[in-house]
């Protein structure tokens, strides 16, 4: 199995958490992107693109070039939205806590918190999509510099909770 790194690990840190947001929370959208996918070939079947095309006097090559801006647009949302579901990670090592953001393509924030500072760690669960599919936030508060981190959305927070907890009592014993 291939070690897990990131870009701030100290040599003898160990990943014991890798979290994101539950898979299940990029269905929104999924959907709007499978329903817009949909569009352009139900304006064929009903008829509306050659309505376009005899109405408004949009030629063939038009009306494929206005597709194809439609579907790169389309890819583009999609993509982006992938991307933010999985660049943005939460990690628990046997050192810190590291809350790595990603908000663009060229922008990204990373926060940590040392496991001695940590001071609460508090699962939560709304909502009936949460306690059907498992998942909720991590309030974690600490006498750090970030006074609070948050793991959004996280699969099974108990259990997340419950190993960061484990963690923080191990790190300081051997301290």
């Amino acid at each position: 199995m291939p070690t897990l790194t990131f870009e701030t690990q100290d040599d003898d840190e160990e990943v014991v958490l890798l979290l994101r947001a539950h898979f299940i929370t990029n269905l929104p959208w999924i959907l709007i992107t499978l329903i817009f996918s949909l569009i352009p070939p139900l304006l064929a079947v009903t008829g509306g693109l050659s309505l376009l095309q005899s109405q408004i006097g949009l030629n063939p090559t038009t009306i494929y070039s206005l597709l194809l801006i439609w579907y790169l647009f389309l890819f583009a949302y999609a993509f982006q939205n992938f991307l933010l579901w999985y660049f943005n990670v939460y990690l628990v090592t046997n050192e810190n806590v590291v809350d790595m953001d990603f908000f663009q393509l060229l922008y990204r924030k990373i926060a940590s918190a040392e496991l001695s500072k940590i001071e609460d760690v508090t699962a939560s669960m709304g909502g009936v999509a949460q306690s059907l599919f498992n998942y909720g936030n991590i309030q974690i508060q600490t006498a750090g510099a970030v006074v609070e981190f948050v793991f959004e959305r996280v699969p099974n927070p108990a259990y997340v909770q419950k190993v960061i907890e484990e963690t923080v009592e191990k790190a300081r014993h051997e301290s």
